[in-house]
């Protein structure tokens, strides 16, 4: 039920422009809500709402991790900054021979602006031609772009790669499956 919540708040962030509070059946004032207007009525912009835009960034991150995680490749490359997107193409063809069992986003922090973020990331996955399991920490850069308010990450597809080549040579016996 929680992600069902959590997916329609999204979906109204989206529907709005990034105002979280946002009414959009206009309502007859009664007399209680004249003398003071509550915060769905106020539209409180996402710039105002800290929380609110950490809570947006929260929803983006997850979007692009779950495209990842499922191997929607071509929708994951929308979050990507634009001039790195042949690189990340490039680099999907390596992350096609691992299945992710698990992704959690441990931390997402904003900036005090809101135009840039920093979201670690634990995997849990294994190849193809592999039974074990694995797990790798990475840490996403994340930034707003002003005129459009898009976010954009820029994947440390290198340092992603050595992650990975390094974790998948390690003896099998220190990390059992789950």
């Amino acid at each position: 039920m929680r992600c069902l919540a959590t997916a329609r708040i999204a979906f109204v962030v989206a529907l709005t422009g990034g105002c979280a509070f946002h009414s959009p059946v206009p309502q007859a004032p009664s007399s209680a809500s004249q003398a003071r207007p509550s915060a769905a009525q106020a539209a409180i912009p996402i710039e105002a709402a800290p929380l609110v835009r950490e809570q947006r960034i929260e929803v983006i991150v997850r979007s692009y991790v779950n495209d990842v995680r499922f191997r929607l490749f071509d929708s994951a490359v929308g979050f990507v900054e634009p001039d790195l997107r042949s690189q990340f193409r490039v680099a999907t063809d390596y992350l096609r021979t691992i299945r992710f069992t698990g992704v959690t986003i441990e931390q997402v922090e904003v900036d005090e602006p809101g135009t840039t973020a920093i979201a670690t990331v634990r995997w849990r996955g294994h190849w193809l031609s592999s039974p074990f399991e694995r797990e790798l920490r990475t840490t996403q850069r994340w930034r707003r772009d002003e005129p459009s308010q898009k976010w954009y990450v820029t994947p440390e597809l290198e340092a992603l790669g050595a992650n990975l080549e390094q974790i998948r040579r390690a003896p099998a016996a220190s990390m059992p499956p789950r």
